[in-house]
C-alpha cells in the first residue's frame, strides 16, 4: 500500500516496529547534511522505533550526512541500521562500531559493461554538460554503478532543475536496456540512475533487513520520495511494505512529528 503523507493516519503505527527511510530528497536534501530540525525529530524517533535508512548512496555518504549529525549514544545507534547502495550492503552497530552484514557485488566484468552502457546512453541522449562536479559515472564499492548528470558533487540548485519529473532519465534507462540485461536499473535521487545486480533493490534490502531483525514486512513502515513507477523506492512497496510518499524533506519532517507525537 502506498499513501500520500497528507493522508497519514497514526492508526497504522499500531502494527509497526521499524520505520525505514529513503535518504536524498526524504531525510536530507541531495547529498547534504541532515538539518538540526530533522536531527531533533530523528533522534526522538530512535527512542520509539527501530529505524533504517536505505539509499543509492555509499556508506561514506551515510556517515558524512547522517551519522555525523545524529546522536552518538550507543543505546540509540544499536536501534539504527544502514542499507547503502539500494540495499546491496547492510550495516549494523555492534560493539561500538558499524559492521557490514553482507555485500552483493557486481563483479569486474559486469561493472565494465555497465560503464560502457552508460557511455552509450549518454551519447545517444546527447548529454554533454560544460561543467562536471565530480564523477558522472561512479563505481560505488563494487555493488552499484551510478550515473549523476552533473557529477556526484553538483550544486543542489543545478540538480533540482535538470530532471524534476524523471522524463530525461526514463529515456536514458531505455538506452541502457538496449545494452544491458539481467541487471536492476533504477531512477534515484535528483539526477541519478542506479544499477545493481538483478533483484538487488530497496525491496531486496528491506527483506534482508526484516530477516536479520526477525520481524515481518507488515511491521515495517517505509517513507520515501520516489515511490512512483520506475523510482528506486517503488520496490519497497512492491514487496508488500506499507509505504508513504513524501514530496520533500519538509514534508518528511512533518510526518515524523506526526509519528512521534
Amino acid at each position: 500500500m502506498i499513501i500520500q503523507a497528507k493522508d497519514f493516519n497514526k492508526e497504522i503505527m499500531k502494527s509497526k516496529k521499524l520505520v525505514s527511510f529513503d535518504v536524498d530528497g526524504t531525510l536530507v536534501e541531495s547529498k547534504t547534511k541532515m538539518s538540526p530540525e530533522m536531527v531533533s525529530v530523528f533522534n526522538k524517533l530512535l527512542d520509539k522505533y527501530l529505524v533504517n535508512t536505505i539509499s543509492g548512496g555509499i556508506y561514506e555518504i551515510f556517515h558524512k550526512n547522517i551519522l555525523s549529525e545524529i546522536t552518538t549514544d550507543p543505546k540509540f545507534l544499536s536501534r539504527l541500521t544502514l542499507s547503502p547502495t539500494c540495499g546491496s550492503v547492510m550495516y549494523v552497530f555492534e560493539n561500538n562500531e558499524w559492521k557490514s552484514c553482507y555485500k552483493d557485488e557486481l563483479g569486474e566484468d559486469v561493472i565494465k559493461d555497465v560503464f560502457n552502457a552508460f557511455e552509450y546512453a549518454i551519447k545517444k541522449f546527447g548529454h554533454n554538460p560544460e561543467t562536471l562536479y565530480g564523477e558522472m559515472i561512479e563505481n560505488r564499492g563494487g555493488t552499484q554503478v551510478t550515473f549523476s548528470a552533473y557529477g556526484q558533487d553538483a550544486p543542489l540548485e543545478l540538480k533540482n532543475t535538470w530532471d524534476p519529473n524523471q522524463e530525461k532519465r526514463k529515456v536514458m534507462v531505455g538506452y541502457l536496456k538496449e545494452k544491458l540485461s539481467g541487471l536492476d536499473i533504477k531512477i534515484g535521487g535528483t539526477t541519478s540512475i542506479d544499477i545493481t545486480k538483478e533483484g538487488i533493490n530497496k525491496g531486496y534490502g528491506i527483506k534482508k533487513l526484516a530477516d536479520y531483525l526477525n520481524i515481518t514486512l507488515d511491521e515495517i513502515l517505509f517513507i520515501g520520495d520516489a515511490l512512483f513507477e520506475g523510482g528506486n523506492d517503488k520496490p519497497v512497496s512492491d514487496v508488500g511494505v506499507d509505504s508513504i510518499q513524501v514530496k520533500d524533506v519538509a514534508e518528511c519532517k512533518w510526518l515524523i512529528e506526526q509519528i512521534i507525537n
